[in-house]
């Protein structure tokens, strides 16, 4: 019995260490900052470790989805074309692998969890304000490292790890929270989880307000998102002639960043996404041909990043492309696509949870950052709370139906024992 109960709660001993490695982000970077050659070593490791416990915690009789269909069948394609093009087991595809085992382990040790709604709700608040705390704490040592150590080099700030507080107190109306959330993003000044962020903060207050009329709130926030947007650029032009964006301080870094980004973007666009572009066309060039594009190159490929072999790009959607090629790369989108839809019933089953509702909003602005980093190749946490998602709804389905079925009989016992 001990053992089956350590197992059962395997799924909520990682989610809180994966929460609590999140909120040591910024101590962990600083880490990396001082000490270059251990740059990645630590996420390696730890993300090692975790899949480890991983395995301790899956049930193989909860294994049946069609989510991990898909799983099974996007590893045996790309290892079967991976022979067919005669790549060699090395660091390439030994990486392309991590990268599907994290998909595969984070999301079956979440829907094989035995939590409760109200479990993870109180799980995910407390350590929301666990991430935020700490996040600012780390930002404040890591500035006074950068301006005292450092002769001033600014360091890209790991803020992503700030989507799923802000996610949970904006979504519970919890506005300093989100405040204070919002803020550190933006004086972290990544773009990818700044964009994804603002976008949240103006779709969540609408979706939660008008649960009832979801197409509406979807266009009244979408207005408000091509507002904000287009005043943050009138805002930077109007801003370029102060002294607002001169010197060294947070907001000005922030501005400058993101007014380098628009103005480069139409010329050097390499330098507006900070090599992206580059990565992109070399992963384009291995998909160049209609045989590659339609089989992919399967696991081993890469391309030439400086000195280094590169297994992924950062805009990781492109990553299963050429590696599964359209035939296995469109199961793989169907598959978040079911992912996502499956926890949208949100909108229309009331009776589902709160944290439901975070969750969703937590998992569509992680696949935002996607398009800038590769965020959901070795985030396990973003596949565990997918798990945790699917696996909520299912056992929702589940007591529906049984309800479903007592009533009737209980109805038909009450017509039988009226009869003359």
């Amino acid at each position: 019995m001990k053992q089956t109960a350590f197992r059962d709660r395997v799924p909520l001993y990682i989610y809180r260490f994966l929460l609590l490695y999140e909120a040591s982000a910024m101590f962990i970077h600083l880490i990396r900052v001082a000490y270059y050659e251990t740059t990645g070593i630590i996420d390696h490791w730890v993300n090692g470790f975790v899949l480890i416990l991983c395995l301790v915690g899956i049930r193989l009789g909860r294994m049946k989805t069609s989510v991990n269909y898909i799983m099974v069948w996007m590893l045996a394609y790309g290892v079967l074309v991976s022979i067919v093009r005669q790549h060699a087991i090395e660091r390439p595809y030994l990486g392309q692998i991590y990268h599907w085992s994290v998909m595969f382990l984070g999301f079956n040790l979440g829907y094989s969890a035995s939590l409760s709604a109200e479990r993870l709700d109180r799980e995910t608040r407390v350590f929301s304000y666990w991430i935020l705390t700490l996040t600012w704490i780390g930002y404040l040592v890591l500035e006074g490292y950068r301006v005292g150590y450092s002769q001033g080099l600014y360091m890209g700030y790991p803020t992503s790890v700030l989507i799923l507080p802000l996610c949970y107190f904006v979504c519970t109306s919890r506005w300093v929270g989100s405040a204070f959330t919002l803020l550190l993003l933006i004086a972290g000044a990544k773009r990818g989880p700044l964009v994804a962020s603002l976008i949240a903060v103006c779709y969540i207050p609408f979706l939660e307000k008008m649960k009832k009329k979801p197409a509406q709130a979807f266009a009244l926030a979408s207005i408000l998102v091509i507002g904000m947007f287009a005043g943050l650029l009138i805002g930077l032009e109007m801003a370029s002639y102060t002294d607002i964006m001169r010197g060294d301080t947070p907001v000005a870094r922030a501005l400058n960043k993101l007014s380098m980004t628009v103005e480069e973007f139409g010329g050097d666009r390499d330098k507006a996404t900070a090599g992206r572009d580059s990565e992109i066309a070399s992963a384009v060039e291995l998909v160049s041909s209609s045989w590659d594009l339609m089989f992919g190159q399967g696991f081993g490929w890469h391309v030439s990043s400086g000195i280094e072999r590169q297994h992924y790009v950062h805009l990781v959607y492109l990553n299963y492309i050429v590696t599964y090629g359209v035939v296995g790369s469109i199961p793989f989108f169907l598959m978040l696509v079911y992912i996502i839809s499956n926890v949208g019933k949100v909108f229309v089953r009331p009776e589902l949870p709160r944290i439901l509702h975070v969750f969703l909003y937590f998992l569509v602005s992680i696949l935002i950052v996607t398009f800038s980093s590769s965020h959901i190749s070795v985030a396990i946490l973003f596949w565990v709370v997918a798990g945790f998602s699917v696996r909520l709804v299912h056992d929702e389905k589940a007591t529906r139906s049984d309800r479903a079925m007592t009533v009737p009989s209980h109805a038909t016992s009450a017509r039988v024992g009226s009869r003359p």
